[in-house]
């Protein structure tokens, strides 16, 4: 985008669209946050795929 028509864009929306972006993105983290539960998490699951990991 050049210079000029950049410069001609509204303050107003580009506030606006950067206020949407945001929301989105946190709504997103929100989302897949409460996807991953940890208490669910087994730690000899974790530390065995760990292993193989390193093995690899």
């Amino acid at each position: 985008m050049t210079r000029p028509v950049r410069d001609e864009e509204p303050t107003a929306d580009l506030v606006a669209y950067n206020d949407t972006l945001h929301a989105r993105r946190e709504k997103f983290l929100a989302e897949s946050s409460a996807e991953y539960d940890l208490e669910s998490v087994d730690a000899d699951e974790i530390a065995q795929l760990l292993a193989e990991a390193r093995r690899r």
